[in-house]
């Protein structure tokens, strides 16, 4: 029996059809895979990727806070993407779990990530 190589084939070949179509259409952009679903945010908001960072909880924050980062000196918050989608909620494991760090409009957040493909 042969191998049945589109079942096996990693999500981020289904990245890779995304981004190609992102740049047909001139649009540059940063994806990211959760909990096995692709997502994709413009480049100008991806500022970096962080890994290793130990986090400080914050007490009563609400679920989707999972803590805050020091960045550099500055406190960044870590959202948890898995409550805000509605995806199965896995805990963060600063030895191995990216952090993408989005800006907008002067606001820094970190949100946990299982990949950045660029």
């Amino acid at each position: 029996m042969e191998p049945r190589e589109s079942v096996l084939a990693p999500i981020f070949d289904v990245g890779d059809q995304l981004h190609a179509r992102m740049a047909q259409l001139g649009q540059e952009h940063c994806v990211f895979a959760r909990s096995g679903q692709l997502y994709a945010v413009g480049v100008g908001a991806a500022r970096e990727v962080l890994i290793g960072e130990s986090l400080t909880t914050v007490p009563q924050a609400p679920e989707g806070l999972v803590g805050v980062l020091n960045l550099r000196g500055e406190v960044l918050a870590l959202l948890r993407l898995d409550t805000l989608l509605d995806l199965p909620t896995r805990p963060y494991v600063a030895a191995g779990d990216p952090v993408l760090v989005l800006s907008c409009s002067g606001i820094d957040l970190g949100v946990i990530v299982d990949r950045v493909r660029e």
